[in-house]
């Protein structure tokens, strides 16, 4: 990156990439890179506890609706 950087000066970004067979796009991608989330995030105030997320999926899957689809299955319950 270094090189394109020094090249970039006399003939710029795009000539300087061509030249070297790099796309602009990897090259500004390496000069600020995508930091990733490693923190674990928190469950959201609505989410189902592990309890009743077991008890709708044990549902679902229940042979009276094993061939329906999640609306299909609340349509019945309404």
């Amino acid at each position: 990156m270094n090189v394109v950087k020094e090249i970039s000066t006399d003939i710029g970004i795009l000539r300087a990439c061509e030249a070297l067979g790099l796309s602009r796009a990897t090259y500004y991608r390496k000069l600020s890179p995508v930091k990733t989330v490693t923190e674990s995030r928190s469950k959201h105030f609505r989410a189902l506890s592990e309890q009743e997320e077991k008890q709708v999926l044990d549902c679902l899957n229940s042979e009276r609706f094993v061939d329906k689809s999640p609306g299909e299955v609340c349509h019945y319950a309404g």
